[in-house]
Parts: C-alpha cells; sequence; structure tokens
C-alpha cells in the first residue's frame, strides 16, 4: 500500500463504515416484520451504496496512484498531470521555456 496516496484515511474510514452498516442493515433484515421502519432500511441501503462506490473509486486511484511518477511542470499545458517523462516537443511558442535576457545585454552577447 502506498503510504504517500493522499486519501489512506478516507478509505480506512469508508472500510469501516462499509462493515458496521452492513452488519446493521443485516440486522434490520432479520428483525421480524415492522420491528424497523421501511425508510430507515432504505436510508441506511442508500448510505451504503454511496460509500461502497466512493470506496471502490478511492481504492482504484490508490492502485494507480503513483507519488514518484514525473508530472508537467505548472504553466504548461497540462500542467499538474501525469506524464511518461518524455518531451514530445509539441510545445506552441508561448509554451516554450522563458530565455533570461541580461539587463544591457546586446544581440552580439546574448546567445541566440
Amino acid at each position: 500500500m502506498n503510504t504517500l496516496f493522499p486519501y489512506l484515511t478516507e478509505i480506512h474510514y469508508l472500510r469501516n463504515q462499509v462493515a458496521a452498516d452492513s452488519a446493521n442493515l443485516k440486522h434490520m433484515r432479520l428483525a421480524p416484520l415492522n420491528t424497523f421502519p421501511r425508510m430507515q432500511i432504505r436510508q441506511l441501503e442508500l448510505g451504503l451504496d454511496s460509500r461502497k462506490s466512493r470506496l471502490r473509486f478511492l481504492e482504484a486511484a490508490e492502485r494507480k496512484f503513483n507519488a514518484n511518477q514525473p508530472r508537467v511542470p505548472a504553466g504548461y499545458s497540462g500542467g499538474g498531470r501525469w506524464t511518461d517523462g518524455v518531451d514530445s516537443g509539441s510545445r506552441s511558442r508561448t509554451q516554450q521555456k522563458p530565455r533570461v535576457i541580461l539587463v544591457g545585454a546586446t544581440p552580439q552577447t546574448m546567445q541566440l
């Protein structure tokens, strides 16, 4: 398990909630008829479905997360997104790295 994944505490919380909700729902369904209001059972079912869905999403993201994967630098299109680390060279003129020009430099002293 990757400890750098930012949602680990939410994953652990959701796992515990899903287990507790599942146990409560099982208890409610096994109880004699009309012991629990149908609305209360339905609310628990919907909450459980929602938590399970969020848990599946976060677990899938955790499997794909790699903190060491290179990212596109800020200021470029797609900045902050993961990349394979290969520069395709497809940057437009406005996206290329700016050159540093010293004050008082002349065209002869600058590298063009």
